[in-house]
C-alpha cells in the first residue's frame, strides 16, 4: 500500500433524528449484574485526536497524569458541534463496576440485523473512557453501523491482563446478545485507539488467548473471534515500546506490574504484545499510524505488525499519515478509506 497523507471528508451532518428500540426495552441481555438499561438523549464525544491524552512528544509530566489517572482534558473539534445521539443504551457486560458498555444505535433503520463495531478507547491503559470516540468510528452510525464503546478495567489499580480479558468478555457478550443488539455477530469488527488499540489487537490476533477464569458458562462457549480490526496508533511491540521511550516504560510498568523503578521483563513484555501472539485465526486488519510518531513509530510497531499478520496467513494493511505524530488527527485521515475497509471485511 502506498503511504501518504490522505484527507478526511467530513460529514455535513450531524447524528441525530429519534430511533425506535422498543426491542431493546422488550427483551433482557445476559449480563451478569443487575444494572439495567439506561435510556437517554446523550452527546457522543467527537475528539479531534485519536488518543486526546497523549502528547506526540510526550513529557514526564504526561507520563505522571497516566499513572496517577488523571489524564489532560479532552479536546474537542473545534470546527464541528459534538454528535447528539438519541436512543443510546447504557448496559453492563460484566459484575465489575468498569464493565460497562454503551450501543450507539444505526442511524438507519432496517430489519436486517447490522454490521458493528466495538471500540476501545485510549488513556495508556490508565485512563480515558468509552465517551471518547474519534469521528472516524463514530460517524458509522450514519452508515448503518452500530457502534458500541467499553469501559475496561484500569492499571495500575488492575494490572495486565485484566483489560485483556474485559476486552475478551465483552466481544463474547456482544455476539451473546446479537439478537437484541439487532446487529449479526458475523460482521462485528474491533477498533481501538492506541492503548485501546493494542488491546484490540490482542484480542483480534489470538482470539480468546485471556479468557477470564469467572466467565459464565453461557459467554465461555461463545467464539470470540470477529470479522476484522482497526487499530490506530496501536503499540504491537511492547519490548520495543518499553526500550524506545521512557513514557512508556512508565505505562507499561503501571499496566504490567513491574517492580517499582526497575525494567520490566522481556517475557513479561512479549507476552502482552500482539506481536508474538498472531494466530491463523486473526481477521483481516487494518493498522493506521503517523508518520512522526515519537510514542508508537510506525517502523516499530506498525511495519512488523502486519509482517506478522501477513505470516499467519492473514490480510493486513498498514496507512501511515504524513506529518501527523501519536496524537493523530482524525481530520487528516481519509473517511472513505476507512469506510470502504470495514465495508469489506463484513462484504457490504
Amino acid at each position: 500500500m502506498n503511504r501518504g497523507r490522505r484527507s478526511l471528508l467530513t460529514r455535513g451532518a450531524d447524528v441525530c433524528g429519534a430511533l425506535v428500540l422498543g426491542v431493546f426495552l422488550l427483551s433482557g441481555l445476559f449480563n451478569g449484574s443487575a444494572l439495567p438499561f439506561r435510556w437517554a438523549r446523550q452527546e457522543m464525544a467527537v475528539p479531534t485526536l485519536i488518543d486526546p491524552v497523549t502528547l506526540a512528544s510526550p513529557s514526564a509530566e504526561d507520563a505522571s497524569a497516566f499513572l496517577a489517572s488523571t489524564p489532560a482534558a479532552k479536546r474537542v473539534a473545534a470546527t464541528r458541534a459534538p454528535v447528539e445521539v438519541a436512543g443510546l443504551i447504557t448496559d453492563a457486560y460484566g459484575p465489575d463496576p468498569a464493565q460497562i458498555i454503551d450501543i450507539h444505535p444505526s442511524e438507519i433503520w432496517t430489519t436486517a440485523p447490522a454490521p458493528a463495531i466495538l471500540y476501545f478507547h485510549s488513556g495508556g491503559w490508565s485512563a480515558g473512557d468509552r465517551g471518547s470516540i474519534p469521528d472516524v468510528i463514530a460517524s458509522q452510525t450514519a452508515r448503518g453501523w452500530v457502534v458500541l464503546s467499553a469501559d475496561y478495567r484500569l492499571a495500575p489499580e488492575h494490572p495486565f491482563p485484566a483489560a485483556g480479558e474485559d476486552v475478551d468478555r465483552v466481544i463474547r457478550w456482544v455476539k451473546a446478545n446479537a439478537a437484541v443488539l439487532g446487529i449479526d455477530p458475523q460482521r462485528l469488527v474491533l477498533a481501538g485507539g492506541s492503548a485501546g488499540g493494542h488491546l484490540a489487537t490482542v484480542a483480534a490476533a489470538s482470539p480468546g488467548r485471556f479468557k477470564a477464569a469467572d466467565l459464565p458458562a453461557e459467554l465461555a462457549k461463545i467464539d470470540p473471534a470477529v470479522a476484522g480490526l482497526l487499530a490506530l496508533v496501536a503499540p504491537t511491540d511492547l519490548v520495543a515500546l518499553h526500550r524506545d521511550s521512557s513514557t512508556g516504560r512508565d505505562l507499561l510498568r503501571a499496566y504490567l506490574a513491574c517492580p517499582a523503578r526497575s525494567s520490566c521483563s522481556a517475557t513479561r513484555l512479549a507476552l502482552a504484545s500482539p506481536l508474538e501472539h498472531v494466530s491463523a485465526a486473526a481477521p483481516p486488519a487494518l493498522f493506521v499510524y503517523g508518520e512522526l510518531d515519537t510514542l508508537v513509530p510506525p517502523t516499530r510497531h506498525g511495519d512488523p505488525i502486519v509482517a506478522a499478520w501477513r505470516a499467519a496467513g492473514r490480510r493486513a494493511d498498514e496507512l501511515v499519515v504524513g506529518g501527523a505524530g501519536h496524537n493523530l488527527d482524525a481530520q487528516v485521515l481519509d473517511q472513505a478509506f476507512v469506510d470502504a475497509f470495514v465495508d469489506r471485511v463484513v462484504r457490504r
